[in-house]
């Protein structure tokens, strides 16, 4: 997850590298609390302070995305999976608009991909408006159904899972 880069050709240059960045969106899908997250998150990955540096007094959505953007770009992510989205949808007051369209800003201001996870429910969110179907449509997506648990790809999923089985018994 992290790269510890210690010189450039030759010369010291220490750097840390923030591969990906797995966080969950804020239970009430605030764009605030979503940037206050991922500010911890990175805190706690990296060991930095920026939720204290960032989050002084009364910081605005605003100015906290500009500053998460800094901090994604001063340590080159490379993506950010965004789990639980269906979360989103929870923001009052068109406060889901303001958070997608910060994210569609972030993936455009500093180039960092987000992988989108959520339940079904979170479907509607992420084709709302026209650029998020363009951007689906541009990017690959997966929609994962339920499996039939008499299918051939259930079938295979379990034979493949079970080379994972830590018991010590078969429980085939």
């Amino acid at each position: 997850q992290v790269i510890v880069h210690e010189q450039f050709r030759g010369k010291p240059f220490p750097f840390q590298q923030l591969v990906w960045l797995h966080m969950d969106c804020s239970p009430n899908g605030s764009l605030r609390g979503l940037c206050l997250d991922f500010l911890k998150v990175v805190d706690a990955i990296l060991g930095t302070n920026y939720l204290k540096t960032y989050a002084r007094g009364r910081a605005t959505a605003d100015s906290l995305i500009l500053d998460i953007a800094t901090v994604a770009s001063n340590h080159n992510i490379g993506v950010l999976v965004l789990d639980e989205i269906q979360n989103a949808d929870a923001a009052s007051s068109g406060g889901r608009d303001s958070l997608m369209n910060a994210l569609v800003h972030l993936t455009n201001t500093i180039g960092v991909p987000i992988t989108y996870v959520g339940t079904f429910a979170s479907w509607g969110l992420l084709t709302r408006q026209f650029r998020q179907i363009r951007r689906r449509s541009e990017e690959q997506h997966v929609v994962w159904d339920r499996m039939a648990p008499d299918g051939e790809y259930w079938s295979s999923l379990v034979e493949a899972m079970w080379n994972f089985q830590y018991r010590s018994e078969d429980t085939r």
